[in-house]
């Protein structure tokens, strides 16, 4: 066999084994996304008797210390921008549940995500300036309410993530700029979602995805009332599309080529007669 035919077999062994580790990785995926499809998602947060205190489904008295705040949109007016309802409540949401559990709050400090930048795909218009993004917006509500004679400060490191414009890249952005970097979330020591009961089916999906997490390592926080949230698709409508877009798919670079393709979808759908 000569140079150029052990080039050529070495390539083809090469490519071989591409397909092959590359059919393995997808196997992987896919089963791991049927899983996702067949299994029901972790029910909402119920309440245990007696004591107004909200645990992971399965595991009674079970809470969340570390939880993401989700944005759900901010109203521009010529005095700027501030919440939407919908973003205000899931503050208060979060503030509730820490006046709920200041107890476990005081044996272990938590850690908060306020995250949300801009509902670009849904609202249309740029970036705010930082301070009026709806992570430092939400913040700054929570960091403002009474929790026990204190504030949010006594019990929890509080952070904004403000440069994501969609859920999908709430939940990316947090996972790449590592806020819960050597976390291990278990049913017993979940990752608290706050969110309208709505929004949670599709935040969970993704969560799970980008942050491989099994259906009882997250946590329902509930925001009180119904979301009417009017920027795009209803959620019943989103979720089915969500998961058949990113079905099989886990890459960070994966997941927003198919976040971009919908989005694309989006707006040309919006611009049809």
């Amino acid at each position: 066999m000569g140079a150029s035919g052990a080039v050529l077999a070495i390539v083809i062994v090469l490519a071989l084994i591409w397909v092959v580790r590359s059919a393995v990785l997808w196997t992987r995926e896919f089963y791991a996304d049927l899983a996702a499809v067949t299994d029901p998602l972790p029910l909402l947060p119920d309440t245990a008797p007696g004591t107004g205190r909200l645990y992971a489904a399965g595991v009674p008295g079970a809470f969340a210390t570390r939880i993401i705040v989700f944005g759900r949109g901010l109203a521009a007016d010529p005095a700027g921008f501030r919440l939407t309802r919908q973003s205000s409540e899931r503050a208060e949401a979060l503030v509730t549940y820490v006046r709920q559990n200041t107890a476990g709050f005081a044996a272990q400090r938590g850690l908060i995500v306020f995250s949300g930048g801009w509902a670009g795909a849904a609202e249309g218009f740029g970036r705010p300036p930082p301070p009026y993004r709806e992570g430092s917006l939400m913040l700054a509500q929570a960091m403002a309410a009474d929790i026990g004679g204190s504030n949010l400060a006594g019990y929890a490191d509080a952070y904004a993530e403000i440069e994501s414009d969609s859920t999908l890249e709430n939940v990316l952005r947090i996972e790449e700029e590592g806020y819960f970097d050597g976390a291990s979330f278990t049913a017993r020591d979940p990752l608290g979602l706050v969110a309208h009961q709505e929004h949670l089916p599709r935040i969970n999906y993704l969560v799970r995805k980008a942050f491989r997490l099994s259906g009882d390592a997250t946590v329902n926080i509930a925001a009180a009332g119904p979301e009417n949230y009017g920027g795009g698709l209803p959620e019943s409508v989103l979720l089915p599309i969500t998961r058949a877009a990113f079905f099989g798919v886990r890459g960070h670079s994966s997941l927003r080529g198919r976040h971009r393709m919908l989005v694309a979808w989006d707006h040309r759908l919006r611009r049809l007669p």
